[in-house]
């Protein structure tokens, strides 16, 4: 099974026993790879399934649903270590909703790679005719959470990347709306197997 580290947290223990349970007999393999790696993984023949998002679909690959996940404003929480040349923001601790015009207002570490999250995330603010306020783009998962975690810049995730953070204070998360942003996530297989 391959899929995207960013999902793998809240999804691969749940994945890991309705198999067990179906499939008692296979050797499961999991494979946590950059949502760009998941297709290639089917593709070359390394995974016989996967998990990815509508926006990482790729030819020779059958998808079924699985999951939408909404995306949410991501930033220091109160138990978060800020650094003194840090950003002086926090985010609310109660979880309200945000719109789309008030992230506008964040400064904001996003991932570069297209497609995927930061796709999503531009069409949002094109749809109230808006820019992110982007001061560094990182495509490592790990290290937006660090930089978000020590007050340098807010983001934009998904929860299932961050709840665990969220739980032990490090990190806050507010639901996006107005547009809201979200993503389907698929499971998929080669077309040829």
């Amino acid at each position: 099974v391959a899929m995207p580290d960013t999902i793998g947290h809240t999804l691969l223990i749940p994945l890991i026993d309705r198999f067990a349970i179906r499939h008692p007999a296979v050797e499961l393999r999991v494979m946590a790879l950059h949502p760009n790696g998941v297709p290639l993984a089917l593709a070359a023949g390394d995974a016989d399934v996967g998990v990815v998002s509508g926006a990482h679909r790729h030819s020779g690959v059958l998808s079924t649903p699985l999951a939408t996940e909404e995306l949410h404003l991501v930033g220091p929480g109160p138990a978060a270590p800020v650094q003194a040349e840090a950003i002086p923001l926090r985010l609310p601790l109660q979880p309200d909703p945000v719109a789309v015009d008030e992230v506008a207002l964040y400064p904001l570490v996003l991932p570069a790679i297209q497609p995927g999250l930061r796709a999503l995330i531009d069409a949002a603010f094109a749809q109230r005719q808006l820019r992110p306020n982007l001061v560094l783009e990182v495509d490592a998962e790990d290290a937006i959470i660090e930089l978000v975690g020590s007050g340098r810049a807010f983001s934009i995730m998904s929860f299932a990347g961050v709840q665990r953070f969220v739980a032990a204070g490090q990190l806050a998360a507010r639901p996006i709306i107005d547009p809201p942003i979200s993503r389907t996530l698929l499971t998929a297989r080669p077309a040829n197997r």
